[in-house]
């Protein structure tokens, strides 16, 4: 009995890899063709992934100590003062431009706040702003 489980599964095995190993080539080249094209077209996709991921880093490393994991603020201390911290979603972080929260994570807020200017680069900032208003905001 086990010798024939052993011969149906070395069976199942064969059939499987010749059909894997199977070319066609005129699907090879279709399919090629098609890969080529929407690598081309994915390629600001990746980088925005990459950007994306980057200011996940950033927001990890510099800004969850205050603005929580998701974003939404409450108590915190800075410099050793207790401060209350305004989530992502407040009506002033939903309606302030993009140029005004860059100002502010890059000169921060005196005594509620630090200035991010000379720890971050301006495309890390502006890359910061475009992960919060995409993953607190959902704009």
């Amino acid at each position: 009995m086990k010798l024939i489980k052993v011969a149906l599964i070395l069976s199942a095995a064969a059939i499987f890899v010749a059909a894997c190993a199977e070319t066609k080539t005129t699907d090879t080249n279709r399919a090629s063709n098609n890969t080529m094209t929407a690598s081309a077209n994915a390629q600001p996709t990746i980088a925005a992934v990459d950007e994306t991921a980057a200011s996940r880093v950033i927001y990890l490393e510099s800004c969850v100590g205050c603005h929580k994991e998701k974003g939404e603020g409450g108590a915190a201390e800075f410099k050793g003062k207790k401060i209350k911290v305004p989530g992502f979603q407040s009506k002033g972080a939903m309606n302030a431009s993009d140029d005004n929260l860059y100002r502010h994570i890059a000169e921060g807020e005196e005594d509620e706040m630090p200035a991010f200017k000379e720890k971050l680069s301006e495309a890390q900032m502006r890359n910061l702003v475009a992960f919060i208003r995409k993953e607190f905001q959902k704009k």
